[in-house]
C-alpha cells in the first residue's frame, strides 16, 4: 500500500504555438539519437582484460607456438592462458557485468515509448461516434523520468560496478591457480625426465660393473653368486625405469591438456630470484592478493545491498508527460506532470530485506577475516617451504658429490681386490639414491620459489615474465 499524488503542471494547446511545437520535436529527436550512443560506448578495459590480468600478450602466445622444441615455463603458461576456457568464461562474466552497469545507467535516463489506442465506436449506424468514458482514438509519445525511486537506480549501478570488480578479481584468482597448475605439471615432467636420465646412467654403470664381475668370475677371482646379485639389481632398476616412463607419459598428457599442444620439448629457463623476507611482512602482502581483494569487494557489495534495502522506505518521485501525434477527439496536444508514491505498508517485506542484507553484511565480514587468515597462513607456509628446500638443496648437493667420490674410490679398490662386490653394489645404490634426491630437491626448490611468488602475488600482470628469471 502506498500514498500516491499526481500534479498536472501545465497543459498547452500547441495548435496555437507552432514554434514551441517544432522545438519540442527537435528535442525529442536529439534525445532519441543520443541514447544509443551513450549506452553502447566502447570499453577499452573489457578488450584488454585478459592481457591486464595475466600479463600475456598476443606476441607471447605467438612466440610460444614457435618455441615448442624449447618450451619454457613462461611459454607453457602463455599457451595455457590462450587455451583456458575458464579464463574466457571469466571474461564473459566481466562483459556481462559491464552490460548490467550500462542497463543500470539507463535507469537514470527517461523512458520514452509510442502509445496508441483505438476506441471502438458505440454509436448507431449513421450517427456520430461516441467515445467511452472520455477516451478517444489516438497516437502519442509517452515519457517518464524517474527522479527518486528509493535507492534502486544508485544501487543497481553500484552493484554492477562491484560485479565488474569481482569478475576481474576472480579472473586474477583463476590465473594464479592456473599458473600453479602449469608450474607443477611442468616441473613434474622435468623431474621425471631427470630421474629417467639419471637411472639410465646408473643402469649403465651397473652393466659396466656386471661386465667386470663376469670377467673376474670367468678367471676365478669372483663368485657366480656375485653375478646373480648384480643381475637382481639391474632387473629392479629396469623395472623402476619402466615405472618412471609410465608416470612421465601421464605427466606429459596432463601438461598437453593445459597448453593444448601434444608434441613439445621442455627447456627450463627459470633462474632463482632473491627470496624475500615475507614472514615479517605477511600482513602487508595480504593487500595485493586477489582472493583478499575479492572478499573485500564482496563486503563492499553487501554494504551497498544493505543501503539499498534501507532505501525501500523512501518515496518514488517521477515526472511524466505525453505528446499527442494524432487524436480523433478534443483535448490538448501534450501534458507534463509530477507524481509521487510514498510506501506505507508492504507486508513487512522491506524490513525483512533490511534484516537479510544486514546478515549478508556480517557474513561477508566474517568471510573476509577468514580469507585473510588463510592467505596469511599460505604466505607463511610458502616462505617456510622455500627456505627449507633451500637448506635441503645444499645438503643433498653435498651428499651427491660425496657419493660420486665414494663410488670412484670403491671401484678403484675393487680392481685391487680390496673390497667385495657387496661394497660395489652398496656404492652404486647410494649413488643412485643421492642423484635422485638431488634432482628432486633441485626442481622442488624452483617450484617452491614459484609457489612463494604466487602466494605473494609477485607475478601479477607484466611481472609474469619473472617466472623466466627476467627482471622487470
Amino acid at each position: 500500500m502506498s500514498l500516491k499524488y499526481y500534479c498536472n503542471i501545465k497543459t498547452i494547446d500547441l495548435q496555437k504555438q507552432r514554434f514551441f511545437k517544432i522545438n519540442m520535436k527537435l528535442k525529442l529527436f536529439i534525445i532519441i539519437l543520443i541514447i544509443p550512443l551513450v549506452c553502447f560506448a566502447s570499453n577499452t578495459k573489457r578488450e584488454n582484460l585478459l592481457k591486464e590480468v595475466s600479463g600475456i600478450t598476443n606476441e607471447d602466445i605467438s612466440n610460444a607456438k614457435n618455441n615448442l622444441q624449447e618450451l619454457s615455463l613462461f611459454d607453457a603458461f602463455a599457451l595455457t592462458v590462450y587455451n583456458a576456457e575458464i579464463l574466457k568464461m571469466g571474461s564473459e562474466s566481466y562483459i556481462q557485468a559491464i552490460e548490467r552497469k550500462r542497463q543500470a545507467f539507463g535507469n537514470y535516463l527517461p523512458f520514452i515509448s509510442l502509445q496508441g489506442n483505438y476506441v471502438l465506436p458505440t454509436s448507431i449506424k449513421g450517427t456520430a461516434p461516441v467515445t467511452s468514458q472520455g477516451l478517444s482514438s489516438g497516437l502519442s509519445l509517452y515519457g517518464r523520468q524517474s527522479i527518486l525511486n528509493g535507492l534502486s537506480e544508485w544501487g543497481d549501478h553500484s552493484l554492477a560496478s562491484k560485479d565488474m570488480e569481482l569478475s576481474k578479481m576472480q579472473l586474477s584468482v583463476t590465473t594464479n591457480a592456473l599458473l600453479l597448475d602449469v608450474s607443477m605439471a611442468y616441473y613434474s615432467i622435468l623431474l621425471l625426465q631427470d630421474l629417467h636420465a639419471s637411472n639410465n646412467e646408473i643402469l649403465r654403470l651397473y652393466r659396466q660393473t656386471r661386465a667386470e664381475i663376469a670377467r673376474r668370475t670367468a678367471i676365478g677371482r669372483s663368485r657366480a653368486s656375485d653375478l646373480s646379485r648384480i643381475d637382481t639389481q639391474i632387473f629392479q632398476l629396469e623395472a623402476q625405469i619402466k615405472d618412471i616412463e609410465t608416470n612421465l607419459n601421464s605427466a606429459k598428457l596432463a601438461l598437453s591438456i593445459l597448453i593444448g599442444i601434444d608434441s613439445y620439448l621442455l627447456k627450463d629457463t627459470f633462474t632463482f630470484l632473491e627470496i624475500p623476507d615475507v614472514i615479517e611482512n605477511a600482513d602487508e602482502l595480504l593487500t595485493a592478493r586477489p582472493d583478499v581483494k575479492f572478499a573485500d569487494i564482496v563486503l563492499q557489495r553487501a554494504n551497498v545491498s544493505h543501503t539499498v534495502a534501507i532505501g525501500g522506505h523512501l518515496p518514488n518521485i517521477y515526472a511524466q508527460g505525453a505528446y499527442s501525434l494524432y487524436s480523433r477527439g478534443p483535448g490538448n496536444d501534450y501534458y507534463i506532470g509530477l507524481g509521487a508514491e510514498l510506501p506505507i505498508f508492504q507486508g513487512g517485506s522491506t524490513q525483512a530485506r533490511i534484516r537479510e542484507t544486514d546478515s549478508q553484511k556480517r557474513a561477508a565480514e566474517l568471510n573476509l577475516t577468514k580469507v585473510k587468515k588463510d592467505a596469511k597462513q599460505d604466505i607463511i607456509d610458502a616462505a617456510m617451504l622455500v627456505n627449507f628446500s633451500k637448506s635441503q638443496h645444499d645438503a643433498y648437493r653435498r651428499a651427491y658429490e660425496s657419493s660420486q667420490r665414494t663410488y670412484r674410490a670403491v671401484m678403484t679398490d675393487y680392481a685391487r681386490d680390496r673390497v667385495t662386490v657387496l661394497d660395489v653394489l652398496s656404492s652404486l645404490t647410494s649413488l643412485q639414491t643421492a642423484k635422485n634426491d638431488f634432482d628432486r630437491i633441485n626442481l622442488t626448490h624452483k617450484l617452491n620459489r614459484i609457489r612463494l611468488g604466487i602466494a605473494i602475488f609477485e607475478y601479477a600482470g607484466e611481472n609474469i615474465k619473472l617466472i623466466e628469471g627476467v627482471q622487470q
